[in-house]
């Protein structure tokens, strides 16, 4: 982590202790027969089935850490929000920069 926070600071002088980026994605997913599991993959947002995943990428774009195969009714904000514990426990003092999207 001391290293990537090097990296970054190197890169942006006014910027101490990040260690990268979290970031969502959501690719389409596959229909299913059973009703319940395909409503829970459905996002109204997007008007798809899908799942979503949460990435957290180093500044030399390997990842750090994921949650993924979440379902698509979740929101990646929530994902972070229950994911956030864990990745704090695991960066300690330094800080993930969050991508927020389009509003």
């Amino acid at each position: 982590m001391e290293y990537y926070a090097q990296l970054i600071h190197e890169q942006e002088p006014a910027v101490d202790d990040v260690i990268g980026l979290m970031d969502g994605a959501s690719p389409t997913s596959g229909c299913t027969l059973e009703p319940v599991v395909q409503n829970s993959m459905y996002s109204g947002y997007h008007s798809d089935i899908m799942v979503n995943n949460l990435f957290a990428y180093g500044p030399d774009g390997r990842v750090i850490n994921c949650a993924i195969n979440f379902p698509g009714s979740w929101h990646d904000g929530s994902i972070r929000v229950n994911s956030l514990p864990y990745i704090c426990k695991m960066i300690g003092t330094y800080k993930m920069c969050i991508e927020q999207g389009l509003p």
